[in-house]
């Protein structure tokens, strides 16, 4: 493990399969990620992963997503499936958290379900498939921050409904609707 002085925690010749918690944070707010992954490694594999205070810079719309994000950059692997686990903080919220999802940005936003977010232990975990590197930006936040919306209700209008997201996803362009109604809805 190394540390740099810009707060970076870089893991050099990381294992396949194993998992790796990076204790970083900004401040005095310890906001650890968690990286997991299976992969192939080159000649000079690593995984490296930091904090910003703020919220990310390509967030579509602000006010809907954690104050921080974590920037996790991998060289020299070819990944087969991947996990990243962040943990924040309380003070960092900003907007409704139980519609918070998990979102990546490496060239575009990616993102999970709500059901990727754990309120209690403030966890978002976003999962990889098969990708060259981890390289990109990680928090969380509402849907609409990403300009993704998310259908979680049958509920024929409000947030969270069928007909919100498609005339949210109407007024702009390239956006995702994505479904996690609860059996139970």
């Amino acid at each position: 493990i190394a540390t740099l002085n810009s707060g970076l925690v870089r893991i050099n010749n990381p294992i396949s399969e194993a998992s790796y918690t990076y204790p970083i944070g900004t401040g005095s707010v310890y906001t650890p990620v968690m990286v997991s992954a299976t992969f192939a490694s080159g000649a000079s594999p690593f995984i490296e992963a930091t904090t910003t205070d703020s919220e990310e810079p390509n967030v579509i719309n602000s006010g809907q997503s954690l104050t921080k994000y974590w920037t996790v950059n991998s060289n020299d692997l070819t990944i087969s499936g991947a996990t990243v686990d962040i943990v924040y903080d309380d003070t960092e919220i900003i907007g409704d958290e139980s519609l918070y999802i998990p979102a990546y940005y490496g060239s575009t936003w990616s993102s999970g379900a709500v059901d990727d977010v754990a309120d209690g232990s403030n966890t978002a975990t976003f999962t990889h498939g098969a990708v060259s590197e981890l390289n990109g930006n990680y928090t969380a936040g509402e849907p609409d921050a990403f300009d993704m919306y998310l259908v979680t209700n049958t509920n024929d209008s409000g947030t969270g409904s069928l007909r919100w997201a498609i005339v949210n996803a109407n007024s702009s362009s390239d956006e995702t609707i994505t479904f996690n109604i609860p059996s139970s809805d």
